[in-house]
């Protein structure tokens, strides 16, 4: 086989491989099951604030919150009970850059960009790594930890 050809097997399957990644990580596969919401958590960057911003609106974030500032999703859960506030952590937080909002305006879909441009973080950390890499994989999977034996439960906003 030329070198060529060897440089396209392995770009296959690598782009096989962070497909399925990404699919797993955003479409389920996850510890917990997953449902339609309306509603998000949203953490305000500079206040460091948590609120209810509706799905929609949180679609690609971050986005602008009222007093200029930024605010990216929050992935909030809990051990075994949402009700109960003392339980709800914030896993992780998500937020797409802004070569990732430019080829949404654009209407396209390339898997390369959103590779690079789909980033989670801590919410303990600055750093911003993409979704897919091993690093985003680890603080994602992370949450599956902090529970022990109880049941990871997805927390969102509920309406007054």
């Amino acid at each position: 086989m030329g070198q060529r050809a060897k440089i396209g097997v392995i770009a296959v399957c690598f782009s096989m491989a962070l497909a399925y990644t990404l699919s797993n990580l955003l479409g389920g596969g996850g510890a917990y099951e997953s449902r339609n919401v309306e509603r998000v958590w949203m953490k305000d960057l500079a206040s460091g604030e948590l609120f209810d911003a509706g799905v929609q609106k949180a679609v690609h974030p971050p986005i602008t919150t009222d007093s200029g500032g930024q605010a990216v999703k929050a992935h909030v859960f809990a051990c075994g009970d949402c009700n109960d506030e003392s339980k709800q952590f914030i896993a992780y937080l998500e937020k797409y850059l802004p070569e990732a909002h430019e080829m949404f305006a654009s209407g396209r879909r390339d898997l390369n960009i959103l590779a690079k441009t789909h980033v989670v973080r801590a919410d303990d950390e600055d750093r911003w790594v993409p979704i897919g890499s091993p690093e985003g994989v680890a603080i994602i999977k992370k949450r599956n930890e902090r529970c022990g034996t109880q049941t990871l439960v997805p927390c969102f906003p509920t309406t007054p």
